[in-house]
């Protein structure tokens, strides 16, 4: 039909359609810019905020280096509260925890590898804190806690290392048979080398064969340092 009309009338037509739309035009046009104004400044506001966390751990890494724990735990507390679902606040937690150890405050780890543990950070990082908070209390002579501890229907790649705790923890409740059980089943799991294969034999070698039923006094425990509480920095 437009092709039938004069210019003048085609002219009309469009000033009149725009007259008709505006209000919807300028409206998308808003939107449009608002939205990806928006987007940006939300972007913006991550990447922010993000170094922000990265800087906070570092500085927190500084004082557990030279041992300041009033220092490092403020910093732990800036973390969780401003930057909670930064991946650093889990790794502020297990060097928190690492610090109260090296301190000779294991007590005051606990709650820092709780909150990994029952945290939504990646799960291999979880079963990480597992593992040395089942350390930690079997360190603290608590068996039966570190067994709910390891509680988990899939370990994934750290099985093997799950089984020898559990073997420890059976060990500390003087339960020899099941202490055998977990580190055979400890030593057939480590696929990727990832025991130290001779220590988990002599603990094996050292339970003598026994009943079901046989009790067994405690071994040693390690020491702290050997109960691998390290956090990955």
């Amino acid at each position: 039909m437009s092709d039938y009309l004069s210019e003048d009338e085609q002219a009309e037509a469009v000033k009149r359609w725009f007259r008709e739309n505006a209000l919807f035009l300028i409206g998308g046009l808003v939107l449009g810019i608002g939205g990806l104004f928006g987007w940006n400044q939300w972007q913006s506001q991550q990447k922010s905020s993000a170094e922000q966390a990265s800087l906070l751990f570092e500085e927190m890494v500084g004082h557990v280096r030279a041992l300041r724990v009033g220092e490092a735990e403020q910093l732990v507390e800036l973390l969780q509260r401003d930057h909670r679902s930064s991946p650093y606040v889990d790794q502020a937690r297990l060097l928190a925890a690492r610090l109260h150890l090296e301190r000779n405050m294991p007590e005051q780890s606990v709650p820092y590898l709780q909150a990994v543990v029952d945290g939504r950070g990646p799960p291999e990082l979880r079963l990480i804190a597992r593992l040395r908070l089942a350390r930690l209390l079997l360190f603290q002579e608590e068996a039966d806690r570190a067994l709910e501890v390891l509680s988990v229907s899939d370990p994934g790649v750290f099985a093997a290392r799950f089984h020898q705790v559990r073997g420890d923890a059976q060990v500390l409740r003087g339960d020899a048979a099941a202490a055998r059980r977990e580190y055979e089943l400890a030593l057939g799991a480590d696929q990727d080398g990832l025991l130290d294969r001779n220590f988990v034999q002599a603990k094996l070698d050292q339970l003598r064969v026994a009943s079901p039923d046989e009790r067994v006094g405690t071994e040693p425990l390690p020491p702290a340092g050997g109960l691998q509480l390290q956090a990955p920095l």
